[in-house]
Parts: C-alpha cells; sequence; structure tokens
C-alpha cells in the first residue's frame, strides 16, 4: 500500500518520489529491480541476448505491477531513477527496448538532474553520449523535451555531435537526429561559445562524413559564415584540419573527404574565403602555406588563390601561419593564376568594348563609324576566340600540375614536431593573438 506522502503527490505526476518515502515492501522490490540493473555489466559477468531478455522483462513486469516505480530515484546512488540507472549503467543496444519503455511511461524524467550541483547531468545527455541510437527517436517522439528550458540551457546534441567526432556515433544517427529537430543546427552553446554543430562536427580527429556536412550546410546556410568564439568559420576548421592531417597517417580517403568539404565551401560559400579569425587574423589559407607539400592541400590552396588572389600578399598575426607569399609554391602558382585571370579579364574588356562601340555607331550616321565597330568586333571576336582556346586547352592547368609535382614530397619548412604542435593548438581554439573584430 502506498503510504499518504506518495498519495498526495500522485496527482502531479512529474514530481520525483525518493525512495525513502516509499513503504518497505515497495522500496524492498525498488532496490532489488535497481541494484540487478546497478551491477548489470558488471566486469565478472558477460550478459547473454537471454540475459538482456529477462532483465528487460523483469524491469518491465515490475513498473507494470507498480507505475509509480518510473518516478522514484535513490538517494543512495546521487539520486538516480530507474531511467539514469540503466543508461548509465548498461550500455548495450540490447537495452533499449526498456529505455523506450521507461521513457514513454515517464519521458519528463529524461530532464531529473543529477549528480554534482556545479556539473549536474540528465538522462538525455547520458542517451546522447551511451545511446546516441535513440536521439533521432526521442527528437522524432518528444520534442518538447528538447524545447525545455533545461535542454535549452544545455543542449544534449551537443553530446550527440561530440559522440560522433569522437568516432562512437554514425552519421547517419546524426542526420536523422537533425532531420527531426532542424532546430538544433541553429543552437550553439552561449558559454562555450564553441560554434554551430555544423562547425563542431570538424573538431573531432576523426573522418568527418562528407554527405553528412553538405547535408547541413544546405539545411542551414547561415552556419557556414559562424564562427566560434575565436572567430573560426567552418573553412578555416577544414582548413586546420587538413594540415594536420596531413602531418599525419591518415588514409587517402579521410584527406580526399576533408579537401572535397574545403572545395564544397569555396565552391559555394566564396565569402569565407575572405574571413579571417578574430584571434590571429589568419585566412583559411594561412592554415596551409606550411603543407604545400601535400597534393590535397596543393588543390586546395590553388582553388582559394583562385578566389582570392590578393590574399597572396595578406598576413597574419600567427607565427606559424606565415603570408601565402613566403610559399615559393604559391608564388609559381600565383603567376599561373595572374595568367589565367588575364586572359578572362582582357575576354571580358574586349567584349564590353565591342558592345560599346556598337552603341556609339548606332548614335552616329559616318559611314566610317557604321563600319569601325564591325572591324573592331570582327577582331576582338578572333582574339576572345584565341584567349577562349588557351583557357580551355587545359595548358594552365598543366602547367599547375607540374608546379605540384615539383613541390610534392618536399620537406616542411620547419621540423614536423614543432608544426604538428602549433596546428593541433589552434585547432583546440588556443588563443594565440587579442582578439579583434573581423575587418580588414
Amino acid at each position: 500500500m502506498i503510504n499518504q506522502c506518495i498519495k498526495n503527490e500522485q496527482h502531479n505526476e512529474t514530481i520525483p518520489i525518493a525512495d525513502e518515502n516509499l513503504p518497505d515492501d515497495l522500496k524492498s522490490e525498488f532496490d532489488v529491480i535497481f541494484n540487478e540493473i546497478y551491477i548489470f555489466e558488471r566486469v565478472d559477468f558477460t550478459p547473454t541476448a537471454a540475459d538482456y531478455d529477462n532483465l528487460n522483462h523483469r524491469i518491465q513486469s515490475i513498473v507494470n505491477k507498480n507505475p509509480i516505480l518510473v518516478r522514484v530515484f535513490s538517494k543512495d546512488i546521487i539520486c538516480w531513477s530507474l531511467l539514469t540507472t540503466i543508461c548509465e549503467k548498461v550500455h548495450n543496444n540490447l537495452s533499449h527496448p526498456t529505455i523506450k519503455y521507461l521513457i514513454e511511461k515517464n519521458p519528463i524524467a529524461l530532464l531529473w538532474k543529477w549528480g554534482d550541483i556545479d556539473h549536474p547531468s540528465t538522462p538525455i545527455k547520458c542517451i546522447a553520449m551511451n545511446h546516441c541510437t535513440l536521439m533521432p527517436w526521442i527528437a522524432e517522439n518528444f520534442q518538447w523535451v528538447l524545447d525545455h528550458p533545461k535542454c535549452l540551457n544545455n543542449f544534449p546534441h551537443n553530446e550527440l555531435v561530440h559522440r560522433y567526432t569522437d568516432g562512437r556515433c554514425h552519421a547517419d544517427v546524426v542526420q536523422q537526429f537533425f532531420e527531426h529537430y532542424p532546430q538544433g543546427l541553429r543552437q550553439e552553446d552561449k558559454l562555450m561559445q564553441d560554434g554551430l554543430p555544423l562547425f563542431r562536427i570538424l573538431c573531432g580527429w576523426d573522418n568527418c562524413d562528407v554527405h553528412l556536412f553538405k547535408w547541413m550546410a544546405e539545411k542551414y546556410p547561415t552556419a557556414v559564415l559562424h564562427g566560434d568564439r575565436y572567430g573560426h568559420i567552418p573553412l578555416h576548421m577544414a582548413c586546420i584540419s587538413l594540415a594536420c592531417m596531413s602531418l599525419g597517417l591518415n588514409p587517402p580517403e579521410e584527406k580526399e573527404h576533408l579537401k572535397e568539404i574545403c572545395m564544397f565551401l569555396i565552391a559555394n560559400h566564396s565569402r569565407g574565403v575572405r574571413m579571417k579569425s578574430r584571434h590571429d587574423r589568419c585566412l583559411p589559407i594561412h592554415y596551409l602555406v606550411k603543407r604545400c607539400n601535400c597534393p590535397f592541400v596543393q588543390e586546395v590552396i590553388v582553388q582559394l588563390l583562385r578566389e582570392y588572389p590578393e590574399s597572396i600578399n595578406i598576413s597574419s598575426k600567427n607565427k606559424l601561419c606565415p603570408a601565402p607569399k613566403s610559399s615559393y609554391f604559391v608564388q609559381q602558382v600565383g603567376l599561373v593564376l595572374d595568367t589565367e585571370k588575364k586572359l578572362q579579364s582582357e575576354i571580358q574588356s574586349l567584349t564590353n568594348l565591342s558592345e560599346a562601340l556598337l552603341d556609339a555607331a548606332s548614335c552616329s550616321k559616318s559611314d566610317l563609324w557604321m563600319s569601325l565597330p564591325t572591324i573592331i568586333q570582327s577582331w576582338s571576336k578572333s582574339r576572345c576566340q584565341a584567349c577562349q582556346e588557351r583557357l580551355d586547352s587545359n595548358e594552365l592547368d598543366d602547367e599547375i600540375c607540374g608546379i605540384c609535382k615539383v613541390h610534392e614530397g618536399d620537406d616542411p619548412q620547419e621540423s614536423d614536431d614543432e608544426e604538428s604542435d602549433g596546428l593541433s593548438s589552434l585547432s583546440e581554439g588556443v588563443d594565440h593573438g587579442e582578439s579583434e573584430d573581423n575587418s580588414d
């Protein structure tokens, strides 16, 4: 029989109940199942699938018999409920049917805080860390939990993204979650200011999924130019990661994926090419200058220079990131790109000149003026065709490829250890200078 204290609380099913307020028989039943969950995945016992099925059956049978137990927490174990305990102590996915069952019985328990006062946790955060495949289901069925002020002050999807960058959560799970909860793509921890989810999926040492990145960028394009507290935008982070990866033994496909992300950002969000970080005044190209011996880096540098040729002369405040013109590779590529740009400019100028002369001739009654534009237009057309043929002939691209081959495999300008430490500190957001605005 439930005591009077519990009866008085039954009108509000959101209120958790301390186990010490239960009658003895009900407390005993709670303690038995609580302890069974707590030690289930112990060191000296390897559960089988049948063991998990039996545990799931026992929990559900006891809760069906005494539904109030989903609201009970143990005062002896830092205020853990049954939901918290199974989320924290049983990590196998075979426990998911019971986790779903307990959530459906009392979804508000996802928000119950426990642990240290200064660093409290909740079951929803624990699920994001230990049972990330359940997050899309929660987003689909209990969106109000994610919209609750307790979540908006400490977004659970921060843990989900962190697990992804650690290699412990698949890209499909992250995408499914944000499909059901797209507003999460706009949510940033205001205290940490460590970037939006699009930025943070680039911050791990594991490979970033290209499809996931492009999908997130297309769903919320504003995130592409949104920076963290140091003013790094996703293109900065992608270049930093590519530079770091070029120092290690990562397989070529991982470098290819990061290169593809860089190329995507340059082609579709070119404004980011001209954006400087606040703390060291670096453009994206600065982080790559000293890794010009890596083929994947070379391709990205060429595209960055095509988009922002003036960047070759721009310096940063970071000694590890010199001006692009300090690299002989960049100097040589810059000369070829200058030729390419001059050909394109000449085509545009001649086209505009022909059109201007035709307009002028249409206003004149002189036979000389009437014939002059035709002559010039014929020459202009011939010259434009010659310029275009040179651009289409792959001559300049072949010249750039030759330059890349010559520099491929050259030793970096400083020792790998020193440069690796510097790039690693950048990827972790270490401040190398005073904060400034992003204006030139």
